[in-house]
Parts: structure tokens; C-alpha cells; sequence
């Protein structure tokens, strides 16, 4: 049986690439994972770019194998992006971002660098919103998810990229590279939103044919335009230009990598050199007729963090099922001065809320093995999700914890996610342990203290 490959990673290239990757994290709720330097023969060797030299930041969503890349190319540097640019200029124009939090989200871009092209529009049901990243990248925000099939694996990262639009010349050609190559299933029965389309070329008749491909957790949707009509990829194109750079095919072995450059190879696409086996990872860009870049990559398990295929840091989470209703836990949890009578440190309220006593931008006193901290609520939901930040540049830098809630069958499943990097190397994997014990006895103290009669 023929393999689906996975599309398991979007590149964005910027010229601040680091702020950019933490954007999105503090929008979206991904988690940020490693980051690396490219450079020297190796790199030009697998992205054709001469005397090459970046640095890339990772994130990661939850999915099975998947991150966002962000490049920033330091020689050459990065190629600013057209002034007349338009999103059906042939190229990766669009990426889709499916939420089961809108409203969290939303609250997150209210407040942010964002640039809204729409007001929250309702289709079928489901809002949608359509943004620039703080790079110009267009970004559909949207509650419809095309893949519900799809398990989450982290409820309170209440995001994934869920599909990418491509504008191509020839669709059918396209399609068969995508389709023999990598063996994508064509999905006759998914329809991406067209209504965004409003937006996009409000003052221009639209005409276009389509197709819609599954990469397991992501849909590419090939896009070949009549009206307006787009620019091609110059001959100048690389990899270098500002903007969605391409998708990664990730393959799941050796064998199967090889199976896919080889059939691609036959279709006339073609590597920048021969591939690159690292250790950590085989891969190698390759050049569509059209110009369009793919990377072909198996990223060894055993190398994730390396890689970025695993929140960087530490990292730890837990999650409970507990009999009550969402109101008892929730005045539990927001009850910021009696925490400690769950929760592995001590708690008071030393600042209120913005509108609510307990809810945005207050500030707690924490109590944890003999040191004090303040910790500010930095998103506020109330009964759905609250998240937090401690403040410390010593001991946990960039902190970032979020607590969720979601009904099942009656009663609450709690998820308690705590993330932050430390500067002490070496021990990331020892405190991941010790934290993720202190989590899931804090959680079991909830579920009793929840579940009591005196609630």
C-alpha cells in the first residue's frame, strides 16, 4: 500500500526571524522548540543558496511531526518581498490556522501587532478572521476545522496549521507531481473557504480552478488562477525571498524518503545537490518545473529536540478527568490566595485584575521551595482557560503556563501545561520529571478538594 507522506513543516522566511517564531507562540499558543545555524557548504549543498549562512528558530503546534521554520538568511541576506506583491502571484500565499479557542485567540490579536484585513465574519456557523502576521503573511484564522478527524494532542494548545494555499501555473501538472510523487490523496469531499476571497481581491472578479490534497495533518491546496491574472515566480526566485518559503514532505524511514526523491526526481523536479544524510536527519530541497520549492525531509525521532520537532526548554503537562461542573472548578482555581491548598506552591493576590478581581493582568505572589515570585495573568477566559506568565530572567526565563477546560460527558477534563527555558544546561530533562510529578499531585488534590461534598 502506497505511503501518504506527511507535510510536516511550513518555512517562513524573515528578517526577524526569532521574533517572528515567538509571534506566533504568543498568539497561537505554539510552543517554541530549538534553533540552529545553517551555513558553509552543507547548507548550499541542500538549499542552493552560495555561501550560504541563516539562522532558524522552530516551533511546534502538537501535531504528529510538524513545526513552523522560520529563516533568517544573514549571507545572502533575506530578499525583501515585492511592493506590488499580491497573494495569487504564483507561490505559497496563504496559510490556515484552525482554533477550537477563537475567542482566546482572538482576545491575543486584539492586543497585538496584527493586522486585521476583516472583522470576525460568520460562514456556515463558524467564525473566521483573515490577518497579516507582523511580516505581511496572510493568515486565516478560522473555527472550522476541514480535518476534524484529526485527534488533538494538547488541549490547551488551542491552535494548528491545518492547510496551505499555493498558486501554480498548471494544475493538473502540479497536482500530479504532488500526487505520484508523494503520494497525497486528492479530497474531493474538503472544501477550504473561498469567502476569504472577498477580501483578497475585493475589487477584482475572481477565476480559478482547484484541487485540495491531504498530507495526514495538513491540506495543500493548489490553486491555479484565470482572474486576476498572477505574476510568475522570477528566474531570480530562491529560497532567500521574504515570505512562506515552502512545505517540508516528511517521510517516517530511510526507505521511504528515497521512495519519494526518486519518484519526484522522475517528474522532473530537481535537488539542489546530492542529499544530505546528517545523522539527525536526511534531507534535500527540491525545484519544481514551476519553480516552486518542496524540502524533503526525515527527521529521526531520537533527534527531535535537536531538530525542533519538540518544545525546547522544559516542558511538562498533565491533564484530569474530575466530576463537577465548570463553575465549581473554575472558583477554584481563579481563588488565587488559598492556591496552596492544591497546587505545589503557595499563592496570594498582591495586584487586581484589569475588570475582574482575579482575571487580566492580575498579579500572585508565589511561594515555591523557599523563593518568592510574581506571577501576572496574561490571558483570561473565564470557565474556559486562564494563562499565566512568572516573572524571572534568572532561574525561568520566557515562562509561560495555561490551564484549560474542557466538558466530557458531563463532567471536566482539567489540562495544565507549564513551559519556560532555564539557563542551567543539562538539566531540562530532570526538571521536565520533577515538574510533571508536581503537576499531575497538584491535579489529584484538585480532582479530591473538586469533587467534595462541601462544593
Amino acid at each position: 500500500m502506497l505511503t501518504p507522506a506527511n507535510i510536516c513543516q511550513v518555512a517562513i522566511v524573515s528578517k526577524h526571524a526569532k521574533l517572528l517564531r515567538n509571534w506566533y507562540c504568543e498568539h497561537f499558543g505554539f510552543l517554541p522548540a530549538s534553533q540552529t545555524i545553517f551555513g558553509g557548504p552543507l547548507a548550499t549543498r541542500v538549499q542552493g543558496v552560495p555561501n550560504d549562512l541563516n539562522i532558524c528558530y522552530w516551533a511546534v503546534d502538537g501535531k504528529r511531526q510538524f513545526q513552523l521554520e522560520f529563516f533568517n538568511f544573514i549571507r545572502p541576506g533575506v530578499t525583501p518581498k515585492r511592493n506590488n506583491w499580491q497573494p495569487y502571484d504564483h507561490g505559497y500565499n496563504v496559510v490556515g490556522i484552525y482554533t477550537w479557542n477563537f475567542d482566546e485567540i482572538l482576545n491575543k490579536l486584539k492586543r497585538s501587532s496584527a493586522s486585521f484585513l476583516s472583522d470576525v465574519k460568520i460562514d456556515n456557523g463558524h467564525r473566521w478572521l483573515m490577518i497579516k502576521d507582523p511580516d505581511g503573511n496572510h493568515i486565516e484564522l478560522t473555527e472550522h476545522d476541514p480535518l476534524a478527524e484529526q485527534t488533538k494532542q494538547y488541549e490547551e494548545i488551542s491552535a494548528t496549521v491545518r492547510y496551505v494555499r499555493i498558486s501554480v501555473p498548471d494544475l493538473e501538472k502540479t497536482k500530479k507531481i504532488w500526487k505520484n510523487s508523494f503520494y497525497l490523496l486528492e479530497k474531493d469531499t474538503y472544501t477550504l473557504p473561498t469567502y476569504h476571497d472577498e477580501l483578497l481581491f475585493s475589487e477584482q472578479v475572481t477565476e480559478y480552478q482547484q484541487c485540495v490534497l491531504q498530507g495526514q495533518g495538513i491540506l495543500l491546496e493548489l490553486r491555479q488562477y484565470s482572474k486576476p491574472v498572477p505574476t510568475p515566480r522570477l528566474n531570480t526566485h530562491d529560497v532567500t525571498d521574504q515570505g512562506i518559503m515552502n512545505i517540508a514532505i516528511g517521510a517516517d524511514s530511510v526507505a521511504l524518503w528515497d521512495e519519494y526523491f526518486n519518484n519526484a526526481i522522475e517528474r522532473q523536479c530537481i535537488p539542489n545537490g546530492k542529499p544530505l544524510d546528517a545523522a539527525v536527519f536526511k534531507v534535500m530541497y527540491l525545484n519544481q518545473p514551476n519553480l516552486e520549492n518542496i524540502e524533503l525531509l526525515y527527521p529521526r525521532q531520537w533527534a527531535y529536540s535537536l531538530t525542533g520537532f519538540k518544545p525546547s526548554g522544559v516542558f511538562a503537562r498533565g491533564e484530569i478527568i474530575i466530576n463537577t461542573c465548570e463553575e465549581t472548578l473554575w472558583a477554584i482555581l481563579i481563588d488565587h490566595d488559598n492556591a496552596g491548598q492544591w497546587a505545589f506552591f503557595s499563592s496570594k493576590l498582591i495586584q487586581k485584575g484589569e475588570t475582574e478581581i482575579d482575571g487580566l493582568k492580575a498579579v500572585r505572589k508565589i511561594g515555591l521551595f523557599g523563593l518568592t515570585f510574581e506571577e501576572k495573568i496574561t490571558n483570561w477566559l473565564p470557565n474556559k482557560s486562564y494563562s499565566y506568565q512568572l516573572r524571572s530572567k534568572i532561574l525561568f526565563r520566557n515562562h509561560q503556563g495555561i490551564i484549560y477546560l474542557s466538558p466530557r460527558n458531563g463532567r471536566i477534563k482539567l489540562s495544565w501545561q507549564i513551559h519556560f527555558d532555564t539557563p542551567i544546561l543539562g538539566l531540562g530533562a530532570i526538571n521536565r520529571i520533577i515538574l510533571t510529578l508536581l503537576i499531575n499531585r497538584s491535579l489529584k488534590k484538585l480532582k479530591k478538594r473538586a469533587e467534595s461534598p462541601t462544593n
